[in-house]
């Protein structure tokens, strides 16, 4: 190895991914290489200020957050998170955009629906046609012996 070590060969090395003939001449490389070692060292902190970035993530945007700002029932608070969350986070602003796609899919085919014939009625048990369209009259026993 005649060149100084590369860092896709240094993660191959940390994830023992590396070939066995890499390997060896490898070692042998930063063995004698100080400014190798000097980047193996610099790498493994990298690594460790990487990890701790992970774990101070934001977690991810709950479905009900999503589902209230696409239906626009977030507060002004509510929504400057949802916004500021999806800017730094890929999964969630795809979430969110598929959710908000499905409303708006969910919306144009209710207006595209057309209501029920009153034929309809029968095969939907539309109670509702029923009660407006037939109204019982109540008469007395009076009435009926007139």
């Amino acid at each position: 190895m005649s060149n100084h070590v590369t860092t896709e060969q240094i993660a191959q090395y940390r994830n023992k991914r590396m070939p066995p003939g890499d390997l060896l001449a490898f070692d042998r490389h930063v063995a004698q290489c100080g400014e190798c070692r000097a980047q193996m060292a610099n790498a493994g902190r990298v690594s460790t200020l990487m990890d701790g970035l992970e774990t101070a993530a934001p977690q991810h945007l709950a479905y009900d957050q999503m589902a209230d700002y696409v239906d626009a029932k977030s507060g002004e608070v509510d929504r400057e998170i949802v916004e500021s969350h999806v800017e730094l986070c890929d999964r969630c602003a795809t979430e969110l955009g598929d959710l908000a796609a499905f409303a708006d899919s969910m919306a144009a085919a209710r207006e595209a629906e057309p209501a029920p014939l009153a034929t309809q009625a029968r095969d939907l048990g539309a109670i509702s046609f029923a009660k407006k369209a037939i109204r019982p009259k109540i008469i007395s026993g009076e009435d009926e012996k007139k």
